[in-house]
C-alpha cells in the first residue's frame, strides 16, 4: 500500500477492518488474523495491534486471549 501522508497507519487498519465487518468478510465480535491484515496492507503488526485495541474498546471486535 502506498504511503499516505497525514494519515495514521492505525486509522487505515481501523477503516479496513470495519469495511471487512460491513461486507461480511469478518464477523463482528471476532478477532481478525493480525498477520494476514498486516500483509494485505503492507504494514507491520504494530499498527494492526493498535487498531485491534481501539476496535475492542469501541465494541466492534472481541478478543479472547490465550485460547488455543
Amino acid at each position: 500500500m502506498p504511503k499516505k501522508y497525514g494519515v495514521k497507519e492505525k486509522d487505515l487498519v481501523v477503516t479496513h477492518v470495519v469495511n471487512m465487518v460491513l461486507t461480511g468478510k469478518l464477523r463482528s465480535k471476532r478477532s481478525p488474523d493480525r498477520n494476514e491484515i498486516a500483509q494485505e496492507l503492507g504494514l507491520s503488526r504494530v499498527p494492526v495491534q493498535e487498531a485491534v485495541v481501539q476496535l475492542e474498546h469501541d465494541g466492534i471486535l472481541s478478543t479472547r486471549y490465550h485460547r488455543g
